[in-house]
């Protein structure tokens, strides 16, 4: 088995009429002039209700081949940093799910089609428009031109999304601002402490909050009662000794 039947399944497992653009042999300008580093297949989801998803392919047909690629596995990171999805494909006596690295999907060529193995794990894709950017200058000279219109849409999309997520942290940092700052607020009221009065982060204000959480003044109320309590009998003995001598002068 060639590694063009192999990439011809996987065109065949993400079909355009269900939402996918596969693109074959293509590298991202980042990696310049090392043609040794490229996708052997990428499929992009064209619809929207399926999300920006993007499967990476490494594609083996020898077995010497594997065996040099898991000598070094980090030679396929730069390509795998813009997949949500990271798959090795071949045929069954070429790789063995159990060697394949930590995340890596396994697919094995089964019958006519592509069989899973292993699961691949879904990553945290760093890619930026970019990428899209040379996805589509691809999908233009390979592709036709509904697709390349498609795939613009994904591109704008993630844009979108990209600037909602950045919208919804920064709006749930400053939430988490402001009821902490009213946490402290409320814990300098009702204590009598200042934090900005201690030097540090802190540290001892949080102890005087603890010591008066566990009950440390209550104890020492105790103490002082105890002690109180001694020196009344204290007082109580000496009186008796010196009522007991004015006894013996009369």
């Amino acid at each position: 088995m060639i590694a063009s039947e192999i990439v011809d399944r996987i065109v065949g497992r993400h079909a355009r009429d269900r939402g996918w653009l596969v693109l074959r042999e293509v590298q991202p300008p980042a990696l310049g002039k090392d043609l040794s580093r490229r996708y052997d297949a990428v499929a992009v989801s064209l619809w929207g209700s399926m999300g920006s998803v993007v499967h990476g392919f490494e594609v083996k047909v020898a077995r010497s081949d594997w065996r040099a690629e898991l000598l070094n596995p980090a030679k396929s990171a730069a390509l795998a940093k813009h997949c949500d999805y990271w798959w090795v494909v071949a045929p069954k006596d070429v790789v063995i799910a159990a060697e394949a690295p930590p995340g890596w999907g396994v697919l094995h060529a089964n019958g006519a089609g592509l069989r899973v193995v292993r699961q691949a794990t879904r990553l945290q894709p760093t890619r930026e428009e970019g990428f899209w950017q040379f996805l589509l200058s691809r999908a233009v000279s390979r592709t036709d031109v509904d697709e390349a219109a498609q795939l613009r849409l994904v591109a704008a999309q993630f844009a979108k999304d990209r600037e909602r997520s950045t919208e919804v942290v920064q709006s749930r940092e400053a939430r988490a601002l402001t009821l902490l700052r009213a946490q402290v607020d409320a814990f300098e009221k009702a204590s009598g402490i200042r934090i900005e009065a201690y030097e540090g982060s802190g540290e001892k204000a949080a102890t005087l909050a603890r010591l008066h959480a566990q009950g440390t003044h209550k104890h020492a109320l105790r103490n002082v009662a105890s002690a109180q309590a001694l020196l009344l009998k204290s007082l109580e003995t000496v009186e008796a000794l010196a009522a007991h001598l004015a006894s013996l002068e009369d």
